[in-house]
């Protein structure tokens, strides 16, 4: 028989809620004059409220004995492709600050995975809340939270100290539930010395999850950003509560109301909340209903939202509201978790952004690879292709003396360019690297403009562009490196010279402004656009990329021009007025020595204006390189400049001749299989002096750095020569090694 004395059970959950949002607006403003600072209580006031805030306080106790605990529901989600290793760590982030202050060191560890797991972003953020709150409740220890990849699954591991209820608990519970909604698991297992590791396995695709869940990857609404005027949509059926949850939440941001399902979609779409706040008792419809409503509408459905609702109204692993706060409330903690929330919402918005921006670039550096791997397979072919053709056309004899010494100097020009094309790509390696280096020393500017400006005289001969040349006298040395200097120059040469059409002209001036040398490459060419100019010196930028553009190249020696400038604390601009307008580089460098040195560096550079004429004959010259077409070429042309030349393709038959009779003069190339060029060298200087062990020695390789400059000298070579090597000036250093006997 019931009790007549208890109302039907149908009828309790609706009184105890009614009961419960009377109470909230009774304890809410009690609490609020209680804790004013600005406007204190007299005492006999302050006691008053006091009662009726233990009185309020009690007869919330016997509600919640009237209202049991509702049933959970099957968690309803929407998977979406997510990168898990980003999300985790961003999440964890914000617990760093907490966790140092409980005197636990919080540390995060994850590894890219090879494709995006799909996952509902708020299930695995209770997940990852559950599980730091359960591994957090120990102090001082350490907290490790790792993301790593298998071949079918996402695994998630918190290592921490064991707990009691390593075996059961609510944070576990919710963490499993999670877990198998994705299709996966969770496992606790000891991990020696007294901690224990969580460890979550969610498997990779989506065979395991229906397929009406499954959510292509959706970009957020766009909001107003922070400090614009966030709003707050505030849905409760009882005036007075919205009326008093509307006062509270205008004390920081903006606000909108609504009273049900309808006039919340519809605010909702009038103004883009930044977080829906729901009371969860409702005449027409329940709160949770209205909250899985607003989730499946566009809208709102990333939007933030917190459910004000009493004990057993909530439902933990439903699709519906990031956060339940009971009945009654605090003002003040009803405050702080909306800013909570905002703050979350900020920073995921951020990250989204972030990612979305670094997708972008990362297509755009996958473009630009692939438009930079089609020109350079271009611009190598091109002259490859000539030499193949020539060296073949040699090879018939079919050529009159017109047609072959064509073919030489086509040779000539293009093997020129591929060494030019490679030491660009090597000197970008370097930049990138941070390993393009310079040897300082006293420079004198004039022979450095105008030993680039013979250099570029015959480019422009052929292309019929005017050169003009004025060099300011009195103009001070500086420190820096002559043939990096000389490169600077030499780049804006070649450019203003491809650039420019026949009949142009290009100027190129140094002089004097204050404490700094000035190089100005002035010409009457193509100009530059406008929109272009601020990533004229951006490594592989060109105005033209296109298969029908008319300048060829890679788009390098502005970058590495600028990058030398700069190593040597100056600056390069450059100015255009537009296209057919012509263009103008200025390049700025401190004049930095004294008086004494710059008096040195003028006479270094007279003496190195007139060389001395070489010569090798009767100089006896062992070569020792791997490659056979190597040695061949270096012994016609050594030959040709008089010297007796023996050559060996390994170290072991160099060291049997030098045991024979030493040569006056040893070139070696640096890689060769079995015994490299640094030891052959060590074994050379370990002889004594009158069996070879003093001999001059050069290291002729194709390891042309600093560094690896450096490490020849002091392997025991007194010269590097790096490859390829102009051929009077290989004959001129030969020629310095030996001595004048």
């Amino acid at each position: 028989m019931p009790d007549p004395k208890r109302p039907p059970s149908g009828s309790i959950p609706a009184a105890a809620g009614s009961i419960r949002t009377a109470l909230s607006l009774v304890l809410a403003p009690l609490a609020d004059a209680l804790d004013d600072s600005l406007h204190p209580l007299d005492a006999v006031q302050r006691e008053r409220m006091e009662l009726a805030r233990r009185s309020a306080t009690a007869l919330l106790s016997l509600v919640e004995g009237m209202l049991g605990s509702a049933p959970q529901s099957t968690p309803d989600a929407s998977y979406a492709p997510t990168d898990l290793s980003a999300a985790t760590r961003e999440f964890v982030a914000m617990f760093r600050a907490a966790a140092a202050l409980a005197g636990v060191e919080l540390l995060v560890e994850s590894e890219p995975l090879r494709e995006p797991v799909h996952v509902d972003r708020r299930m695995w953020e209770k997940l990852l809340l559950a599980l730091l709150n359960r591994a957090l409740r120990s102090p001082d220890q350490q907290v490790t939270v790792r993301v790593r990849g298998t071949a079918e699954a996402a695994v998630l591991e918190v290592a921490s100290a064991t707990l009691d209820d390593d075996d059961e608990g609510e944070a576990i519970a919710t963490a499993r539930q999670v877990a198998a909604a994705h299709g996966g698991g969770l496992d606790l297992e000891g991990a020696g010395e007294g901690r224990s590791v969580a460890r979550v396995t969610i498997p990779l695709g989506t065979t395991h999850l229906p397929r009406e869940r499954l959510a292509p990857p959706v970009p957020p609404t766009p909001r107003r950003l922070p400090g614009t005027g966030e709003r707050i949509l505030v849905v409760a059926a009882d005036p007075d509560l919205r009326a008093y949850l509307k006062g509270l939440v205008e004390t920081r941001w903006g606000s909108d109301c609504a009273v049900d399902l309808a006039t919340a979609v519809a605010a909702a779409g009038e103004n883009g909340p930044d977080l829906i706040l729901i009371d969860a008792d409702a005449p027409a419809v329940d709160g949770l209903a209205l909250a899985r409503a607003l989730r499946v509408d566009p809208r709102t459905k990333r939007v933030p939202m917190i459910m004000i609702a009493a004990a057993g109204q909530e439902r933990e692993g439903e699709v519906g509201p990031d956060e339940y706060v009971g009945k009654p409330f605090s003002s003040r903690d009803l405050v702080s978790r909306i800013a909570a929330h905002l703050q979350l919402a900020r920073v995921r918005e951020e990250a989204t952004r972030r990612e979305q921006k670094a997708r972008l670039d990362a297509e755009a550096a996958n473009r630009a690879k692939d438009e930079f791997i089609a020109m350079i397979s271009h611009e190598l072919r091109t002259p490859l292709g000539a030499i193949l053709i020539w060296a073949q056309l040699l090879r018939a004899e079919e050529l009159d003396a017109s047609a072959t010494a064509r073919a030489v100097g086509m040779i000539e020009r293009s093997t020129k360019t591929l060494a030019q094309l490679i030491d660009d790509l090597l000197d970008v390696s370097r930049i990138i690297a941070g390993k393009l280096t310079f040897e300082a020393r006293p420079v004198d500017l004039r022979f450095v403009v105008e030993a680039a400006l013979d250099a570029a005289q015959a480019a422009a001969q052929a292309k019929g562009v005017a050169v003009e040349r004025m060099i300011e006298a009195g103009v001070p040395p500086i420190s820096g490196d002559a043939g990096r200097l000389q490169q600077v120059v030499g780049n804006l040469l070649a450019n203003a010279i491809k650039f420019t059409p026949e009949g142009g002209r290009v100027e190129a001036a140094l002089g004097r402004s204050g404490g700094s040398a000035r190089i100005r490459v002035r010409d009457t060419g193509s100009g530059i656009r406008a929109e272009f100019l601020p990533f004229i010196f951006e490594r592989f930028r060109q105005a033209d990329t296109t298969s029908t553009r008319k300048q060829k190249g890679l788009g390098l020696g502005l970058a590495i021009a600028r990058h030398i400038v700069e190593l040597h604390g100056g600056s390069i601009e450059a100015e255009s007025a537009g296209e057919g307008q012509g263009s103008t580089f200025t390049v700025t460098l401190p004049l930095s020595l004294r008086d004494e040195e710059a008096a040195a560096a003028g006479r270094s550079s007279d003496d190195d204006a007139a060389p001395a004429e070489a010569t090798l004959s009767g100089v006896r010259i062992l070569i020792v390189d791997d490659e056979e077409d190597a040695r061949e070429a270096m012994v016609v042309l050594l030959q040709q400049a008089g010297a007796a030349v023996q050559s060996v393709g390994s170290a072991a038959e160099a060291m049997d001749l030098l045991r024979e009779r030493p040569p006056d003069l040893l070139l070696s190339d640096i890689a060769m299989p079995g015994e490299d060029g640094y030891s052959l060298i060590r074994r050379v200087r370990s002889l004594a002096a009158d069996r070879g062990g003093r001999i001059p020695a050069a290291a002729l390789t194709a390891y042309a750095t600093l560094e690896d400059r450096r490490k020849a000298l002091l392997a025991g070579y007194n010269e590097h020569i790096p490859k390829p090597v102009d051929p009077l000036r290989l004959i001129a250093t030969v020629a310095s090694l030996v001595p004048a006997s």
